[in-house]
């Protein structure tokens, strides 16, 4: 279930974080046609109304700067603890969601910054009405000849040299949409971009 927007909106800023940032964080959670009134809409008017509130000035509720808002909820840099070479594929294993990554073993220039991360993505299937439940399945779609992510990660991987220049990690945890939704978020954040694999098409 989806917070309401208003107070994201006020969480936000009280994280420091620039209005074009959190312009960014809301069209995560709430697409454009989740409301009748803009994203855009919303922050101005939460702002607004915070200054009616005798908040005259809100930038002095704001005790951090947005350069420092990956110190806050989760990191998609360090989540990922156990990263394997994508060259060796491990031994089936079933019935594990979560969300899962892959990277380049040397950073790349994004929009703001620099990153590794090509790809993050999550398992959440039912063992019950799915035969291949879990992590693993999902990972070894992408070793064969499937589209969407699985193909653009072949052509990055023919384009660079071999499968040793890539490694893929996954984590178990009870809710992988979300969490899968709040390191893009905080990819975003740090970069004004999502991860060059999760783009469409």
């Amino acid at each position: 279930m989806k917070h309401s927007r208003r107070n994201m909106i006020i969480d936000l800023i009280s994280r420091g974080m620039s209005d074009s940032e959190i312009l960014i964080a809301l069209e995560l959670e709430f697409p454009p046609g989740t409301f009748k009134t803009s994203n855009k809409q919303a922050l101005a008017g939460t702002k607004r109304d915070l200054v009616m509130s005798n908040q005259k000035d809100t930038t002095k509720i704001l005790p951090y700067k947005p350069e420092t808002i990956s110190n806050f909820g989760i990191d998609y840099r360090t989540y990922f603890k156990d990263w394997k070479n994508w060259e060796t594929f491990e031994n089936r294993f079933d019935g594990i969601n979560g969300v899962y990554s892959f990277r380049l073993i040397q950073d790349f220039e994004r929009l703001k910054g620099t990153s590794n991360v090509l790809y993050i993505g999550m398992a959440n299937q039912n063992p019950v009405t799915n035969k291949r439940p879990g992590i693993w399945h999902r990972l070894k779609n992408y070793r064969q000849n499937n589209r969407g992510a699985s193909r653009r990660l072949k052509e990055v991987i023919a384009h660079l040299g071999g499968l040793s220049r890539i490694e893929y990690a996954y984590c178990q945890c009870e809710n992988p949409r979300e969490v899968e939704k709040m390191l893009l978020e905080n990819y975003y954040l740090q970069h004004l971009e999502i991860p060059p694999l999760n783009r469409a098409g």
